[in-house]
């Protein structure tokens, strides 16, 4: 299977979660088209083709994606569009269940992913797959969400709403979780900045940072992710 990932800084985790599953790709072939923070969104649909608009644009995905200028939707079998500004909300339990459904449709339209979504969708009937930004790490500073819906409830509700758009969101895998919200602070240790073959790559990212996550954390989610699209993890 190939396997097409649009995506932002988040995107390194994967990559180098991937690098730790040698099983899994003998079974699939991923090609990441990445760059830092909202730069993915200078991409434009052309001729069933995503094309960059911007020279800085076209050096990024070249790099992530080993060469790659462009990205050919027809030589993929399905799309993984994940992070990109695609953050489940925190909501309060005690909201009626329209408001919280309209929650979930506003955080979905005003972000990048949504944007990349409905391109690909455009263009392919193949099948589209949705990773949301990572739950922060769990910290000291962490707010107390006691009242609010816990991540399997704000999950399901944005789960019905992608499928709408005939998109399908993958969940953060349970065993990476803290508590109900917040991921494991261990999968945030030691994350890396988005190689994209400029001075900033493979840096650490500072102590305080508690988005971004590391390789482990990539390589639990893939192990989540590969069976459920159909993709052997073990020899």
């Amino acid at each position: 299977m190939r396997i097409c990932v649009l995506g932002n800084s988040h995107v390194a985790s994967l990559k180098l979660g991937l690098e730790k599953m040698p099983d899994a790709r003998k079974n699939v072939s991923m090609d990441f088209f990445a760059s830092r923070a909202s730069a993915l969104g200078a991409l434009r649909l052309e001729n069933n083709r995503l094309v960059p608009t911007n020279d800085n644009l076209a050096r990024s995905i070249a790099h992530t994606s080993g060469g790659k200028s462009e990205v050919v939707l027809a030589d993929y079998d399905a799309f993984l569009v994940y992070g990109l500004g695609f953050r489940l909300p925190v909501m309060q339990a005690q909201l009626s269940s329209a408001v919280q459904r309209q929650i979930c449709r506003d955080t979905l339209v005003q972000a990048l992913n949504f944007r990349m979504c409905s391109m690909v969708r455009q263009a392919t009937d193949k099948p589209v797959y949705v990773g949301h930004d990572p739950q922060e790490a769990e910290g000291r500073k962490s707010p107390e969400l006691s009242r609010s819906l816990p991540y399997e409830a704000v999950y399901d509700m944005m789960r019905s709403e992608l499928f709408r758009d005939d998109v399908r969101l993958v969940a953060q895998p349970r065993q990476t979780f803290a508590n109900s919200w917040f991921t494991k602070p261990e999968f945030s240790a030691g994350s890396t900045r988005l190689d994209i073959g400029d001075a900033k790559s493979n840096e650490l990212h500072s102590e305080a940072d508690n988005k971004h996550m590391n390789g482990d954390f990539g390589r639990i989610w893939l192990e989540s992710f590969f069976p459920a699209v159909g993709v052997k993890t073990a020899a």
